[in-house]
């Protein structure tokens, strides 16, 4: 396998690993507070779940400002009926998040197929990765699962990059006004494929409709079990972050420096374009570049009462031509369109000549958010317009 270890099965030991205030004993408690929470779980999800715990094995990696805690599961034991049997056995974990206060603020059951069975556990700063570019040194399939055994996504991974990402999401099969019970909701399965150029496809797979007689039963398991009924006008803290993490770096000034003229004959043109950032983002890596074209003499002569030489620059072009979007897609699905680009000189034929360009656009970015009860899944669609980010070029 390309990305294969050249010993799979030896034991990986964490050097990313972050302090947690988190121990067996809060788990277990927090646990046990979910399954007050859930109500009836035909699956008995969380039970079976702390009856496979590895405690010994726990372990943390960073996630941002907070810190994943991963409890290794026992394969020998029960625990979902989501389980595939077209794969790979399978690695379980635990996946919870402890936020800065040392408070667990969620969990879920990961599944990890690895395409190499040899595979025992998952590399160092295995979760790190996924969680910050999606991608992650094992080839295989990732799956988060609910605490009641509800199949949230999968993604499929090959050589580090996202390769299929689906997700099941639900919606009110009667708009809104709710009617009385039953409270009947349309599951979709969402499936997003990743190309090796950048771009992608999606398709939408209507499942089934799953009917509630009773909105306070509580939840079910698995593609044929009851799923709870979700407020939707509640605002989760993971929504509360998304649109947080969304917020563009503040306009900045960025200064260019020319190539040097390294020729005899003056005035000697120089020409170029200046590759560079408008915006960028504060999760997945992305950015909005864009590409200034400009073009110059550069004269230089001696000044016999300054007892100097003394370089003029003549800028004559400069302007944008092309602006686009670059990053990951896999999640926040964005869109660019530029909507302006001003292009200015100043100081022409001084050594002060300088070239602005002003660059204006709106950023789309479309977010599926599965959530567990009380709150629904969402589609975010965010979009925002970028002020005026500015290039400032100085040949010298």
């Amino acid at each position: 396998m390309e990305n294969a270890k050249e010993n799979p099965l030896e034991k990986v030991v964490s050097s990313n690993e972050v302090t947690s205030r988190t121990g067996a004993s809060e788990i277990r408690q927090w646990l046990e507070e979910q399954k007050r929470i859930i109500g009836r779980d035909s699956n008995n999800t969380v039970d079976k779940i702390i009856a496979s715990m590895i405690i010994d094995e726990m372990y943390t990696e960073p996630n941002q400002r907070e810190t994943f805690i991963i409890v290794p599961l026992d394969k020998r034991m029960p625990l979902s009926n989501n389980i595939r049997a077209d794969l790979n056995e399978p690695l379980r974990y635990l996946l919870l998040v402890e936020n800065e206060d040392g408070r667990i603020r969620k969990g879920d059951i990961v599944l990890f197929y690895p395409l190499d069975k040899r595979y025992t556990e998952l590399p160092d700063s295995s979760f790190t990765k996924f969680f910050t570019n999606y991608g992650i040194t094992v080839d295989g399939t990732f799956a988060l699962i609910s605490l009641r055994d509800i199949k949230v996504y999968e993604m499929d991974v090959l050589a580090e990059k996202p390769k299929e990402f689906r997700l099941w999401a639900g919606k009110p099969a009667v708009p809104e006004p709710v009617p009385d019970p039953p409270i009947c909701t349309d599951w979709y399965e969402i499936t997003t494929i990743f190309y090796n150029d950048g771009t992608y496809d999606q398709t939408v797979e209507f499942l089934y409709t799953q009917c509630e007689p009773n909105p306070m039963a509580g939840g079910g398991g698995g593609g044929t079990g009851e799923e709870p009924n979700c407020d939707p006008s509640l605002v989760s803290e993971e929504e509360v972050m998304f649109n947080d993490n969304l917020l563009m770096s503040a306009p900045s000034s960025i200064n260019v420096t020319g190539p040097d003229c390294g020729g005899s004959i003056w005035p000697e043109l120089v020409t170029g374009v200046a590759n560079w950032i408008v915006v960028q983002g504060q999760i997945a890596n992305w950015e909005v570049k864009a590409m200034t074209e400009y073009k110059y003499y550069h004269d230089q002569y001696y000044d016999l009462n300054l007892d100097a030489l003394v370089n003029t620059y003549d800028l004559f072009h400069y302007k944008t031509i092309s602006s686009y979007y670059v990053g990951s897609n896999t999640f926040i699905q964005t869109t660019w369109t530029q909507t302006a680009a001003i292009d200015q000189v100043f100081n022409n034929n001084t050594y002060d000549t300088k070239g602005v360009s002003k660059v204006y656009g709106t950023l789309r970015h479309v977010q599926p958010l599965p959530f567990n009860e009380p709150y629904c899944p969402k589609v975010l669609d965010v979009t925002q317009d970028v002020p005026g980010n500015t290039l400032n070029f100085k040949p010298r």
